[in-house]
């Protein structure tokens, strides 16, 4: 088993997007690899039920959790456990906070789905 600790912060959150035509949210995959480290995490500011991850080579993953995980409550550390035990994580895999240890909720959140996620995506109106 394979667990990715990340230390940070998120970021504040900007302008609230609905979330049904969220332009940032790209095609979903079905698992995301990694040579080295995650490179951070934030929150996605129209989503309670998810969380980006950062990769080192500047690419960006939206990670859709299970209903009531809350990853606002992270402070700054998360750990992605994969069930696959190499550096890759998929639907299925586990998110853990620091909040979450120390509030003491017995279980970590599942990753229900990944997207890509382009930060830079704009809605056009027409």
């Amino acid at each position: 088993m394979l667990a990715a600790l990340l230390g940070g912060c998120a970021t504040e959150p900007g302008e609230k997007v609905p979330l049904d035509s969220d332009p940032r949210i790209g095609e979903k995959v079905s698992q995301v690899c990694f040579t080295r480290n995650i490179h951070s995490w934030d929150n996605v500011d129209n989503d309670r039920n998810a969380l980006i991850l950062k990769m080192t080579n500047r690419e960006a993953y939206k990670l859709k959790l299970s209903v009531g995980c809350d990853p606002d409550w992270a402070m700054s550390h998360i750990a992605v456990i994969s069930r696959g035990g190499a550096s890759c994580y998929s639907a299925g895999d586990r998110i853990r906070t620091d909040a979450a240890t120390s509030r003491d909720f017995g279980s970590a959140c599942s990753i229900v789905r990944i997207n890509k996620w382009d930060p830079d995506a704009t809605s056009r109106v027409e």
